[in-house]
C-alpha cells in the first residue's frame, strides 16, 4: 500500500449517498449542509446546493476545467436568479464564477 492510498474505506460511496444517488438508502442519521438536513433533497436540489459527483477524469470527455466551471457556475445562477454573464466575462477566472465553488 502507498501512503495516503485507501481503497476499499467507502469514499465513493459516502460522495455518492451525500449527492444524494437514489442506489443507496440512508437508514439513520443526518446529512447537514450548512445546518440545514438535506437527506430528503433530491439530487437536483442538491447540486443547485453545490453538491455533486464529477468525473476526475475530465481529459476523457474532452471537458476542461474551464468550461466545467462555467456551466456548473451558471447553472448555480440561473437556479438563484442572477443574469448570465456575458460570453466576454465568462472565462471562468471571473470572481463571481469562482465563488459558485464556494471559495
Amino acid at each position: 500500500m502507498h501512503y495516503g492510498t485507501l481503497t476499499g474505506a467507502g469514499k465513493s460511496t459516502l460522495s455518492s449517498v451525500i449527492a444524494g444517488r437514489e442506489d443507496y438508502e440512508v437508514t439513520e442519521g443526518e446529512i447537514l449542509f450548512e445546518g440545514e438536513d438535506i437527506g430528503e433533497d433530491a439530487p437536483e436540489e442538491r447540486a443547485q446546493k453545490g453538491i455533486f459527483m464529477s468525473f476526475s477524469i475530465l481529459w476523457k470527455s474532452r471537458v476542461s476545467v474551464t468550461n466545467l466551471i462555467k456551466a456548473k457556475s451558471t447553472k448555480l445562477e440561473k437556479a438563484n436568479g442572477l443574469e448570465e454573464m456575458p460570453a466576454k466575462e465568462n472565462d471562468g477566472a471571473h470572481p463571481r464564477k469562482i465563488r459558485a465553488f464556494g471559495n
